[in-house]
This record gives structure tokens, sequence and C-alpha cells, in this order.
């Protein structure tokens, strides 16, 4: 079922009442781990942060799913390590690729490659290619949908940068549980 990105943003806060403090700490432990593994130079970037942002995911679409989540969860996209490395390793190539053409189909693949993890989430067995074939299928006419749903956070994320940071703590968990609740609503076109 579709809807639109105010029911959208409203039952994102609804999923959250309640919750926002294991969207934290969520958002928290992601931001220290990720922040590490920048700085451990090519294997903290391109294999130690795929598997935390794929746990990150599962957990953001476990608190729409209004399921028990556990922040331990955040460590679990280690389970299936080369494939998320792998599934990662792709996404890039191929928007790099497309950032060769022009801007413009650059910004166009992310958006199409948007929900990959999301469908890896859902399906733990499905193959790197085949969940982007199916990210590029489910987003085929939802791109600008979910760009107008980032857009219409850009409030959040102003009074954020306001807030020197810290409001990234709610804004970040508030627009995970947004795009988990996107991608719902898309899955089964």
């Amino acid at each position: 079922m579709f809807l639109n990105n105010s029911e959208i943003r409203s039952k994102s806060k609804k999923d959250l009442s309640g919750r926002w403090g294991l969207g934290v700490l969520i958002t928290f432990v992601y931001m220290i781990f990720s922040t590490i593994f920048i700085y451990i130079p090519v294997i903290g970037p391109s294999l130690l942060i795929p598997p935390i942002l794929l746990g990150f995911t599962k957990c953001f679409m476990g608190i729409s799913e209004k399921k028990e989540v556990e922040v331990k969860e955040i460590f679990s996209g280690f389970s299936n390590f080369g494939r998320i490395v792998w599934t990662n390793i792709l996404i890039g190539f191929y928007i790099v690729m497309w950032f060769i053409l022009l801007i413009v189909p650059g910004i166009i693949a992310i958006y199409k490659y948007a929900m990959t993890f999301y469908i890896i989430n859902d399906n733990s067995n499905m193959k790197a290619n085949e969940a982007i074939a199916e990210s590029k299928r489910i987003m085929d006419g939802h791109k600008f949908r979910l760009f107008q749903l980032e857009f219409s956070l850009i409030g959040w994320a102003l009074l954020s940068i306001l807030t020197l940071g810290i409001g990234f703590m709610w804004f970040i968990p508030y627009r995970s549980v947004a795009v988990a609740n996107f991608y719902q609503g898309i899955k089964e076109s």
C-alpha cells in the first residue's frame, strides 16, 4: 500500500513512539563504529562499514514493522560478510559509472539502487546482482517519490545542524524509519 510522504512521516513518528531511545542508541552505535571504520584505510569503508549498514537497516526495518529489536542486531550484517561487501562494491561501481556519464544520471542511480540493502534484509539468500536488479525494478517510477520524501525532511536536517550535530541523533532514526516505511510501501509493486 502506497502512503504519501505526509502519511509516511506520520507513521514513522508513531513507529518511533516509545522507541526513540532505542533509535538514538542504534544510531549512536552505528555512528561510533562508522567513524572508527572510516579511518582504517581501504579496509574500513569497503569491508567493515557495509555489514554495519545492513545491520543498521535491519534494526530500523524492525522498528518500522513493530518487531522487537536489540542494539546488537547492528552487527548482524557480518553473518553475510562476503555477499554484503560484494553488493556494496557493485553498487559503488554502478553509481560511479553513471556519474562518469553525467551528474544527473549518477544521482538517479543512487536512488535506483537505494533499496538494495532493504531487499537483502528481506531476502537473506539473494545474490548481489539479484538484489540490485530488484531494487532497480521496485524503484522504477518511485525514485522521485523517495527524493521528495528525503527533501521533505530537510527541516529536521537543518535543525540538526543548528544543534551542532546533536539533533542528528534523532533525525537519523526518523529518516531511517521513514525510508523503511517507504520501502514497505513499494516492495510489493
